[in-house]
């Protein structure tokens, strides 16, 4: 009934009611709902109320409301009066938009941000958060030549950019059995080792261990990656700096046999992305999870991990990462034929499209 008599009503009195809120509601106390009410009771733009928002989303972040954080970032945008502060306040908005799963209106985000004036910095910022997008709404394939692409145009303008957007590539290309013309692992591979290295060196040793196995061989690589994922399983790792790596990770911990590392991180990812809200790399996370605990015997845990990348991948409209995780668990189930395997396998691509 709320929501139906918010939206029965004019906008001017909409912008009536929410400028009485605002003026009602303390600063001191509750200073977001205030910006809130603010923001939604001005028609255009306007410096002054831009900033309201962009504190509160802020400390929504802080306080591990990324949905929350989009919105009120989402709002400043529109009502910045200055393109150029604008166009990265969009941007902006947009990554906090696809940090929630919001990958429509990132899209949208992202588009707008185009239009201002935006320095070579963030225009690559801009393609490889719509790389991202695509690797989290559609599929690895599609976005990896987007992602090798920025990753180039990185290594020139931020040497620690760059090795995450390697680490995305990389991780992209572990997923795709027929990679989109000249995008090979093994290229990628050879880009990364060629770039410049980006701190911190755990992590830098991680992309250089798996890169090193692409291109020379198992052997060559595997201490490596075994030394980052020792390194990863121990130290403190920020929660942000836990998404953006522990995909990665706890999927090579798969690649050389390091059952211990990949019970460690699989976790430490799913944990902060569900308290975050972070339903972009959630559903990731959970096919690591699914992965693990399928191979300590653990079927119905399993299960409801599926079950719940399926509600994620109903809400934001990208389900092809839980229909992947669902077949981690048919081989056990007794699907075991290629046939059977494979027409679970045509099922859920079919889903998926």
């Amino acid at each position: 009934m709320r929501s139906a008599a918010y939206r029965a009503a004019e906008p001017e009195a909409r912008q009536r009611v929410h400028r009485a809120l605002a003026e009602a509601t303390a600063p001191a106390t509750d200073p977001d709902r205030r910006a809130w009410h603010l923001a939604n009771a001005t028609a255009g733009p306007d410096e002054d109320v831009a900033a309201e928002p962009e504190r509160s989303a802020d400390r929504a972040q802080a306080r591990g409301g990324a949905a929350a954080a989009a919105a009120f970032l989402e709002r400043a945008a529109e009502l910045t009066p200055d393109p150029a502060i604008r166009a990265a306040g969009a941007l902006a908005a947009a990554r906090a938009k696809y940090r929630c799963g919001g990958y429509d209106t990132a899209r949208e985000l992202l588009d707008a941000a185009a239009l201002g004036p935006l320095d070579e910095r963030r225009l690559a910022q801009a393609d490889l958060l719509r790389g991202r997008i695509i690797f989290a709404s559609q599929n690895a394939g599609s976005a990896l030549p987007v992602l090798v692409r920025t990753a180039g145009r990185l290594d020139a303008l931020d040497s620690g950019l760059a090795q995450q957007t390697y680490r995305d590539a990389l991780h992209a290309a572990l997923l795709v059995d027929r990679p989109p013309g000249g995008a090979a692992l093994a290229d990628i591979a050879r880009a990364a080792l060629a770039a410049p290295p980006g701190p911190p060196p755990e992590r830098n040793n991680l992309l250089r261990g798996l890169a090193a196995m692409t291109v020379d061989g198992y052997r060559a690589g595997a201490p490596t990656v075994l030394r980052a994922l020792g390194a990863l399983c121990t130290e403190e790792v920020s929660a942000e700096e836990g998404l953006g790596w522990f995909p990665l990770a706890a999927r090579m911990a798969f690649n050389v046999w390091d059952f211990d590392s990949n019970t460690v991180l699989s976790p430490r990812l799913v944990e902060p992305a569900r308290g975050t809200g972070a339903l972009s790399v959630l559903p990731s996370a959970l096919l690591q999870l699914v992965s693990n605990r399928v191979l300590a015997g653990e079927l119905d845990h399993a299960d409801v991990l599926i079950a719940e990348a399926q509600a994620i991948g109903e809400a934001t409209g990208s389900r092809y990462l839980a229909h992947y995780a669902s077949l981690v668990t048919e081989p056990w189930k007794g699907l075991t034929s290629r046939k059977q395997l494979g027409g679970a396998l045509r099922e859920d691509t079919a889903a998926t499209a």
